[in-house]
């Protein structure tokens, strides 16, 4: 296999796709696709902000 990437699971608290994305930097992963079913435009964009952040600072380091 030549990569992998790792989709979100949908409805998931924020919390807990920061630390499984985390632990997915760790392994290697590097590629992500944010997912939700959430109706809160708002919501979604702070979800992602905060999941690229995290990402970010990851692989900065």
């Amino acid at each position: 296999m030549k990569s992998i990437y790792a989709i979100t699971p949908p409805n998931e608290k924020l919390e807990n796709l920061l630390k499984q994305v985390d632990s997915l930097l760790d392994a290697g992963i590097t590629l992500f696709q944010y997912r939700s079913k959430e109706n809160n435009l708002n919501k979604i964009k702070n979800e992602a902000s905060s999941l690229l952040e995290t990402i970010k600072e990851k692989m900065e380091n």
